[in-house]
This record gives C-alpha cells, structure tokens and sequence, in this order.
C-alpha cells in the first residue's frame, strides 16, 4: 500500500512530530482540561509539574507513514478560543487540537509584487503559497512568486515521489486554501475558464497556460478531491483538447469518480490514480454546522448575548469530511 499525503482544509495549521502510541506507561499529555475548581487558587491550571520528560517521549526518529496538513482559513488563538470558550467552557480542553504536545508557526505577511517588501496585511492565497511551497508572493497570487514564476507545491511533490495525495475542504475547492496545492496562478479569482480568460491570461490554456484553477486542480489528479466549488464544474473548456466540454464532462472521461452527498461518497470502495475520487458536495462553500451573527468590526459587545443553532442545510446528505 502506498503511504500518502493529504491535505485537510478543516483546522489550523500545526506542524506536530511523529509520535509514538501512548502506552500505560507514558505520562499522559491529552488532558488539558482545568485540573480543578477554576475558583480556586491553581484550580485553573491545565498542566501540573515538569513536561519536559513526558514530551520527549512522544517524539519518534521514525519516518512517518503518513503526513496530514490541518488548515483553518484566518483561523489562529483568538478564534479557537472562543470555539473552545463556547463549546467547552474556559475550563474545557478540545480532545483533537489541544492534546498536541507541540506545534510551530510560520510568518505571516505576504510580499509586494512591484517592491519585493513586506506586505504586513497578507491573505489566503499568498500565505498557502507560503506553506505550501515554501516561497513567499503577492497578496492573490497561487503557486507563484512574485516575479510570477510557478513553483511546486507539496502536493504535486509528494505525488512526484510516488505517494499517494489527497485535497480536502470545506470550502470551494477553488478557493485560494485548497487551490494553492494543486494551482499556479497570478490571481486566486481565476477560479474557471471564463475568470481566467478575463483576469489572468496569461495562464488560460488559449494563450498556452495552464489553465484555470479548476483545469489545473483537474490535471494534478490527487488521489482524493473533496469539497465544494461544483458551480464552476459546470463551464465550459475554451481551448486545449478537452475545448467545448465541460469541466464535470472532463472530469468523467478521465475517469474520475464523481460523487454529491454523504451516501455516494461511503459506497466508495477505492480511489487511486486509475479511479481517482472527486467529490463536489456544494455550489460554493459547503454548509457550516452554526447559524450565528455575522462578524463586526466592532463585535458583539453593546448587544444581548447570543446562541448559535444548528444549520439547517447541513443535514445527514452532507458529508462531515472528518
């Protein structure tokens, strides 16, 4: 069996080291809940004692199996904070994100395209160049630096390697997260033909680019393609050999799985580069599981507090994608 690679689109970014299976025997790192009465004195406290022993055996100098990327789009401390403050409790701990013994960071501003300085205000598209190419570009750009030259994404690495790949969102497939594993384009609008054609020609296949965002996404082939984004699956290729189909059209001759809801995408038995798997469970970005009020710039703090509901769009046809 292949080992593979896969990119979630789900949570923050977090580099985490290969670690062993707990056993009895290892000091217990999952739990970092309040260890008691938060009113207390030291009833907050999330750790007790030295953690440097407990630490240093969850690290492994093996190589991974497996490496699995989690992103949250513009999601960082504050934002997973108040997840964790509402859902859990200040006192509360999130079993996934907040058991992970270390995590890094990366810096985050982007470059401007005329200079070549610091841009401190960077967005999607130029920070998932940064990770997943390890270049630094414009604000907007995909897979590019900013003298527009494409670079390889750990994507199409990985699948250069003979590992087997996967992209996974929540969001659009095309949107500028998701697109920086399998794009390179001078602009993150340039999500189909018709976009590309007006934004960036330079990269539409007519003036012999490589495409749109979703041509491109088409021509990567990762193993597993999960997502939203199936609006633009439905244009209509302007040039190249597949000229006058559309991208969902295309994308069945080439023998991807095409499936649209949680029960096609269960019965799927396999997906490899004979049959590689394309889900598109939404027009745009697929449903959120919270109804709540839209963010403010001055916030929520002169208004009644408020309850999230539940979705109601985002019902048992809908793929968790967990």
């Amino acid at each position: 069996m292949k080992q593979s690679t896969i990119a979630l689109a789900l949570l923050p970014l977090l580099f985490t080291p290969v670690t062993k299976a707990r056993t009895p025997e290892m000091p217990v790192l999952e739990n970092r809940a309040a260890q008691g009465d938060i009113t207390a004195p030291g009833g907050a406290r999330r750790l007790t004692g030295d953690q440097t022993a407990a630490l240093r055996d969850s690290l492994s100098d093996k190589p991974a199996k497996n490496i699995i990327l989690l992103i949250g789009d513009g999601m960082g401390d504050s934002e997973i904070t108040a997840a964790r403050n509402y859902a859990e409790g200040a006192g509360g701990f999130f079993k996934g994100i907040d058991a992970l013994p270390l995590t890094g960071q990366y810096t985050h501003y982007a470059l401007n395209k005329k200079t070549g300085k610091p841009d401190y205000v960077t967005d999607s598209a130029a920070s998932a160049t940064a990770w997943s190419t390890g270049v630094k570009t414009y604000n907007g750009a995909l897979g590019v630096d900013i003298h527009e030259k494409d670079h390889p994404t750990i994507l199409e690495m990985a699948k250069a390697a003979g590992l087997a790949t996967g992209n996974v969102s929540t969001a659009e497939l095309q949107d500028a997260t998701p697109a920086a594993l399998v794009a390179h384009v001078t602009s993150r609008k340039c999500y189909g033909p018709s976009a590309t054609s007006e934004k960036c020609p330079g990269n539409a296949l007519e003036k012999g680019g490589k495409g749109s965002i979703t041509e491109q996404l088409l021509n990567a082939r990762a193993d597993v393609t999960l997502g939203g984004g199936a609006k633009t699956f439905a244009e209509t290729a302007t040039a190249g050999e597949w000229q006058g189909k559309t991208l969902r059209e295309q994308a069945q001759a080439r023998g991807y799985q095409l499936v649209n809801d949680a029960a096609s995408l269960n019965s799927v038995t396999e997906a490899n580069q004979q049959k590689p798997l394309l889900g598109l469970f939404a027009d745009g970005n697929m449903p959120v599981r919270w109804l709540g009020p839209k963010a403010t710039y001055h916030g929520n703090i002169d208004k009644p507090a408020v309850t999230c509901t539940p979705n109601p769009q985002r019902n048992d046809s809908v793929p968790t994608l967990a």
